[in-house]
């Protein structure tokens, strides 16, 4: 038979040493001394949060699956909490997405798109303008008054880096960042917009929550858009750089790399977009070498990788992540027949002529366009 006594001794001499007076005062200290050790690190992850908004539909689902692995991939040591702004995605879209944060040990969060998203506010959706596009003039609305920052990202991004220096940088005091444009100068006079001004793309916007919502930006915007925007080339580009005019912040030209840079030198690209960079050349370059945040949009350079005919320099590296999910490919050509044109022209071995006439066409393209405005 086993001796059970030694068991019961011992569990008896546990009890009776918990009952001592110093050693319960320390093990309450030691206990507090653990809460306060947790909190702190709780504290600490808060800090370091990243708090990313993507915005989509369910066509272009595949697409965001890719660009968030790619930002979870990037981001392993940061807590990354994604805000996923959804125009009809599904409940097995929904799934997808969130196995997806699960895998990396990170959060999501879902926010229906419904015509009560836009209530309040002159947006008319339309088949141009569908619920997902035109999100991003909503964000401070439509995300919780807690959050203060957010990175808002296009589907078509791949996150190549850490976010953290970015996403905890200093804005002075700005409501938005992002990367500036070359833009043609008299197109930014017919905007209203000084020259020289910081013209940002749209696809990557570090967004100050609180300041978006004291100055009422979503109300800026929606008057825009019901107004003058009717008549902008990039509408709701155009009209996020005409409401937010001298509050804007400069980001690094890596935080966005779009495709028409990979096709150009620096002086060229200045040349063929009538317009000024506000970058170095040595950063424009270093951008192009090793970007932080690969855009896939930028007209007639490159098809975009879900489509058979691309050859972006970066296109194998996105398809990793997007084949992984699920992805398979959109059709031959996402480019219309005018920018295929423009894309043989650019193949051409005759770099005297090549320029010339590329800035010929474009600048043809925008008379016709101001044409249509007027």
């Amino acid at each position: 038979m086993i001796d059970k006594e030694p068991e019961r001794g011992r569990i008896c001499a546990l009890r009776g040493r918990r009952g001592s007076g110093e050693e319960q005062a320390a093990a309450h200290g030691a206990a507090e001394t653990e809460a306060a050790g947790r909190a702190r690190k709780r504290d600490a992850m808060e800090e370091r949060r990243i708090e990313a908004v993507y915005a989509s539909d369910e066509r272009f689902l595949p697409v965001l699956l890719a660009s968030a692995e790619s930002l979870f991939a990037e981001n392993t040591e940061n807590p990354v909490r994604l805000h996923i702004l959804s125009d009809g995605i599904s409940e097995r879209g929904k799934e997808k997405l969130s196995r997806l944060a699960e895998r990396f040990h990170q959060e999501l969060c879902f926010y229906p798109l419904t015509e009560e998203s836009f209530r309040g506010d002159a947006f008319h959706l339309t088949k141009d303008w569908p619920r997902a596009a035109v999100a991003r003039l909503r964000i401070e609305k439509i995300l919780p008054e807690s959050l203060e920052r957010v990175l808002y990202l296009d589907c078509d991004t791949m996150v190549r880096g850490d976010l953290s220096p970015l996403f905890s940088m200093d804005m002075k005091g700005m409501w938005a960042g992002g990367v500036c444009e070359c833009m043609d100068e008299n197109y930014l006079r017919s905007l209203g917009l000084s020259g020289g001004c910081c013209y940002i793309n749209s696809g990557v916007i570090l967004y100050e929550l609180s300041a978006c919502r004291r100055e009422k930006l979503s109300e800026r915007l929606g008057a825009l858009m019901e107004g003058p925007a009717k008549r902008y080339k990039y509408p709701d580009q155009d009209a996020i750089n005409v409401s937010m005019q001298g509050h804007i912040l400069s980001l690094p030209f890596r935080t966005n790399l779009l495709s028409q840079p990979l096709a150009f030198s620096f002086r060229d690209y200045e040349r063929y977009r009538d317009g000024r960079l506000p970058y170095s050349e040595r950063e424009y370059e270093e951008a192009k070498k090793d970007p932080l945040i690969v855009h896939f949009a930028g007209g007639f350079a490159y098809a975009r990788p879900w489509y058979q005919n691309c050859r972006h320099p970066y296109r194998e590296e996105f398809l990793q992540y997007y084949r992984r999910n699920g992805g398979e490919y959109f059709g031959r050509d996402n480019r219309n027949k005018k920018q295929r044109l423009v894309a043989l022209l650019f193949a051409l071995p005759l770099p005297f002529l090549k320029l010339p006439l590329l800035r010929l066409l474009r600048r043809r393209n925008n008379r016709q366009h101001g044409k249509r405005r007027a």
